[in-house]
């Protein structure tokens, strides 16, 4: 967790945010005066939220580790915007996870965990980033992000 503490720390910096908890739920969050990223308790699970005048959830997952590196991609992503960077996504699913769309819910299975999205477009935009990132460590990820083209985060895995 220290790692990942740190690299939300120097995205945060770097895209000038400040920290937030818009919540008491709230375990990690930052933003600036208009829009927020959390990470949250949700019961027995962590939820990733976009906070403007209310809360938006983007996802839950049953494991900090990986809420946290969705919060890392959007951090960067803010930075990326700034720094006139493209926009990095994919619409592609990482290969060794499952994507299940049900009536309710998406939910995304991989080692280790799970996550649940919102059934419709971005929650299926979001299953899909979160499907490559599961098997990164922050400073994989970090490594990526700051290059200008960001083209290896949605590459095929490689053992």
């Amino acid at each position: 967790m220290a790692e990942t503490e740190e690299v939300l720390n120097v995205w945060a910096s770097m895209a000038g945010l400040i920290p937030s908890s818009a919540s008491p739920d709230t375990i990690v969050g930052w933003g600036d005066f208009e829009v927020a990223h959390e990470v949250r308790r949700a019961g027995d699970r962590f939820a990733v939220v976009k906070v403007e005048r209310s809360a938006n959830l983007i996802g839950t997952f049953s494991d900090q580790t990986t809420a946290e590196l969705l919060l890392v991609l959007l951090l960067a992503r803010i930075w990326r915007a700034k720094e006139g960077l493209p926009r990095v996504d994919t619409a592609e699913l990482a290969p060794g996870v499952e994507l299940e769309e049900g009536a309710e819910k998406i939910v995304l299975r991989y080692a280790g965990g799970d996550a649940e999205f919102s059934v419709g477009r971005p929650g299926r935009w979001s299953a899909l980033e979160v499907s490559h990132l599961v098997w990164r460590t922050p400073q994989e990820l970090t490594n990526e992000l700051i290059m200008p083209d960001a083209s290896g985060l949605f590459a095929p895995r490689s053992f």
